[in-house]
């Protein structure tokens, strides 16, 4: 999806420029312009435009400002510090994506915060705990594969499935934020309650396709 992005299709859907220049002012994140597109090739005969986050204000100043930016040189792009400096160690790497930190564990995995370096994106990579045997190898794969027909905003996309030394690990969409947890306090009733009906959606779409999450953590 990240190629949507690109100036060059502007040519052919002044939405993407939009798109574009909305994310170079810091508007939109490209993640969030992955999001709209995928919903606006699931709505036949929409417009991109309906589904970025964006109000009526922010879209007539979008079209009045200048010229988007001109496409990036072909010159490899710089990595963030914290990546650069992670890069130069050999364990910190697998295949594409540089590891920066733990995001956090439970009893079957660990999941890491990585930067794709091909893409130039964050994701979180999903390992399993110990080497997995065949058994528990299927059972990961099969988790992977019915994350990915998922498709909604309030749900992390899955981006593939890969291997490191013999543990197996999902990379999927790392979504920045704290947990519910750590918010609750600042938030107030209403955003709680907005908070829990996002997730009350998200549930709602996975059992439209006969998924149940066997648990939901804060």
């Amino acid at each position: 999806m990240t190629d949507t992005l690109h100036p060059s299709g502007f040519g052919t859907d002044p939405d993407h420029a939009l798109a574009w220049r909305a994310v170079g002012l810091g508007l939109l994140t490209a993640e969030q312009v992955e999001t709209a597109v995928r919903e606006q090739q699931k709505t036949p005969g929409s417009r991109l435009l309906d589904h970025l986050p964006l109000t009526a204000e922010q879209v007539e100043t979008l079209r009045r400002s200048s010229p988007p930016p001109a496409a990036p040189s072909a010159g490899p792009r710089p990595l963030p510090p914290e990546v650069e400096q992670a890069s130069k160690l050999p364990e910190m790497r697998v295949g594409k994506y540089v590891v920066t930190g733990q995001l956090g564990a439970g009893g079957m995995g660990v999941v890491v915060k990585a930067y794709d370096t091909q893409l130039h994106r964050w994701a979180a990579l999903k390992f399993m705990k110990g080497l997995a045997d065949e058994k528990g190898r299927e059972y990961f794969e099969r988790e992977a594969r019915v994350a990915a027909g998922l498709t909604h905003a309030n749900i992390a996309s899955i981006y593939e499935v890969g291997e490191r030394e013999g543990q197996p690990y999902i990379a999927m969409q790392y979504v920045e934020g704290e947990s519910l947890t750590g918010a609750r306090k600042r938030m107030s009733l209403v955003q709680v309650l907005k908070a829990v009906r996002e997730v009350g959606e998200a549930v709602s779409s996975a059992a439209g396709r006969g998924v149940v999450p066997r648990a939901l953590q804060p």
